[in-house]
């Protein structure tokens, strides 16, 4: 799964270190800690398996790796003088050289024994595609979206084997990724995969657009993880560069400035033609490749978009940029915007002992929820935090109706590994957030009432594991 949790921003504390979109972009998940260095780890030992060839998954490894999951914008040199830069069609999945970084290298994904894949097991490909460790034992570059591929279900993953390997073998040699030291130090090795991942529910249109969205880490490129604020999860604002090509990624929650005047037809049709009625989109959107989804994905996916919760960012590559308040960029249109803000309501938190815990995300990132006597949002009404700590004598006069928050329990989230603690703050009964986190918590109960699972970005999901 594809925890949007881990991606979060500590905005106080670090930028986003492996966040980018399109070429600049990584695996989709919420709130991410300061990077570490990578610890010594033994990859999944490669498993005997080799995935049947059939008619069924040679057509599904086909729409999915030529379209949703983008493969070839990556594994192929592109046509950027054409509309939407499509892959050179001679040398689809033969690799390609990154043109900003050039000792990061897609490898040449081909049935070629000599430069490609053609050497690889069926386990080579789905350990690097879904847990980021390469054929021959080297953690991967986030730029391969292992994160956002790891929710890939067995079926559909054996699907995407099958059809790359009927490839027809190019011949390209090329380096291998050399990553400079200064950049291994951040890497951490991924969570090896072990059980199964089983098909997802896909009983209504919101949660089958959810997948979609998913391994298409479409969070990853319209989430501002770069930014020194991110504003909200899909609120768009994410710089996006490769070769001559800039652009900042346009919000899709279903807010006025981002897709709420869409509708099924307008969502389609700009997928399909790579135009916003009279506006062109920018090629580093990879509309060119998710055109090739059928009616039936898209309108689920926009279902899902549609689900999201609005926020209000005005993001426009067309207008001069200006300061945004929101993100802490300039962009077109940016003085539209304001700076998130968290009114705390009044709430019972004798609630707040039973979500003290930790909780572990299938893709192994921890959170861990505490309470403390003191705050350390102080009388901000946005809820940020206050680096000199909690003992602010004003503190008491919360303007969120809150009468004393230094005299009861407060909550408090930290993400990993990372010592420090962000203050959530309830803005209902049952949800919290915090004006530096571009998320809103909740807590499950079970039909006992213990809670269980903490929720993220609404359906994200943690399980209690102590």
């Amino acid at each position: 799964m594809i925890t949007l949790l881990r991606k979060q921003l500590l905005a106080c504390l670090v930028l986003m270190l492996i966040a980018v979109a399109a070429c600049h972009r990584t695996a989709s998940a919420p709130l991410q800690p300061p990077a570490v260095q990578t610890k010594s780890f033994q990859p999944r030992a490669l498993r005997d398996v080799v995935f049947e060839r059939t008619p069924e998954r040679l057509a599904r490894g086909k729409y999915l790796t030529e379209g949703l999951l983008q493969c070839f914008i990556c594994h192929s040199g592109r046509d950027w003088n054409k509309p939407g830069a499509p892959p050179v069609a001679n040398k689809k999945g033969a690799g390609h050289i990154w043109e900003d970084r050039p000792w990061l290298v897609a490898p040449n994904l081909t049935p070629d024994k000599e430069t490609g894949a053609g050497n690889w097991t069926d386990d080579m490909f789905a350990r690097a595609i879904r847990e980021g460790i390469s054929h021959d034992g080297r953690v991967l570059h986030p730029q391969m979206w292992y994160g956002s591929f790891r929710s890939l279900s067995d079926e559909d993953l054996a699907s995407v084997i099958v059809y790359l390997r009927t490839l027809p073998p190019v011949h390209n040699p090329l380096p291998k990724t050399n990553i400079p030291e200064e950049r291994k130090k951040t890497l951490e090795a991924p969570e090896p995969l072990v059980d199964p991942v089983p098909q997802p529910d896909l009983s209504n249109a919101v949660k089958r657009g959810a997948y979609l969205a998913r391994i298409a880490d479409c969070a990853g490129c319209h989430t501002a993880w770069e930014a020194p604020i991110v504003p909200g999860f899909y609120a768009g604002g994410n710089l996006i560069e490769r070769g001559k090509e800039k652009v900042f990624s346009a919000n899709l929650t279903p807010d006025s400035s981002g897709i709420g005047y869409y509708d099924d037809a307008l969502f389609i049709s700009t997928i399909r033609t790579g135009h916003v009625k009279a506006r062109k989109l920018s090629s580093l959107m990879p509309w060119i490749v998710f055109r090739n989804l059928n009616d039936d994905d898209l309108k689920d996916l926009f279902a899902y978009l549609r689900a999201r919760r609005p926020v209000h960012h005005v993001v426009d590559n067309t207008e001069p940029p200006t300061e945004c308040p929101a993100c802490g960029q300039k962009h077109g249109y940016g003085d539209r915007n304001s700076k998130k803000t968290v009114v705390p309501v009044s709430v019972d938190t004798r609630a707040y002992a039973d979500y003290v815990g930790r909780y572990r995300f299938d893709d192994g990132f921890i959170v861990t929820i505490s309470t403390g006597n003191n705050s350390i949002a102080g009388n901000n009404p946005s809820g940020s935090n206050n680096p000199s700590g909690g003992n602010n004598p004003n503190s008491g006069n919360n303007p969120g109706g809150v009468t004393n928050p230094n005299a009861g329990p407060h909550l408090f989230i930290q993400f990993g590994n990372d010592p420090h603690k962000i203050e959530l703050l309830p803005i209902s009964a049952t949800e919290f957030t915090a004006a530096d986190i571009p998320d809103v918590i909740t807590f499950e109960r079970n039909a006992q009432g213990q809670v269980t699972h903490l929720l993220s970005n609404v359906d994200e999901v943690g399980k209690k594991i102590e």
